[in-house]
């Protein structure tokens, strides 16, 4: 399954024209490698292209961990500025109430998604998946990790920046 499982309804128009910034989720499993790399490179996209767009982070089985370290690496080597530190990340489960408050929850793989809709069947119309699943880097390398960065900035840009996708 390479598509989304529901593509975003007008997300690049509603953050062009509304004051208050569109609050995305990206959500993965732990919420201590791909979650919190993909909120903090939405949130410096989004800042870059001078997009009303503010990025959280939460995870399906998440519980309390800090951010895996290899992932604060590979986001320092980029130079990816701090919007939310980073570096203080702990991980956490995604509630309700949380997923209520975003105007998108992004699973980071179409299973995710798949878990989002059956968690939360109200939210549904808010529930959308990067383009392409991106791939668990936990437990690798530095290399697995950057890898990983790099798949996730070309993810988010298709899908929330097009205008910047290559």
């Amino acid at each position: 399954m390479t598509e989304t499982i529901l593509k975003p309804t007008a997300v690049q128009e509603k953050a062009d024209r509304e004051p208050k910034p569109l609050r995305v989720c990206f959500v993965c499993t732990g919420n201590t490698c791909r979650s919190p790399m993909a909120e903090a490179l939405a949130n410096a996209m989004a800042k870059e292209a001078g997009r009303s767009i503010e990025a959280f982070s939460a995870g399906l089985f998440a519980s309390g961990e800090p951010m895996a370290k290899n992932a604060i690496l590979a986001l320092s080597n980029a130079k990816i500025p701090e919007v939310h530190p980073y570096r203080l990340h702990l991980s956490h489960s995604l509630t309700e109430e949380e997923a209520k408050s975003y105007d998108r929850l992004i699973g980071v793989t179409h299973r995710h998604a798949l878990e989002l809709f059956f968690r939360f069947p109200a939210l549904v119309d808010k529930i959308v998946s990067l383009p392409h699943d991106v791939a668990d880097p936990f437990g690798g390398d530095l290399a697995v990790y950057t890898a990983c960065l790099e798949q996730l900035k070309q993810e988010i840009a298709e899908l929330l920046f097009p205008e910047v996708a290559k």
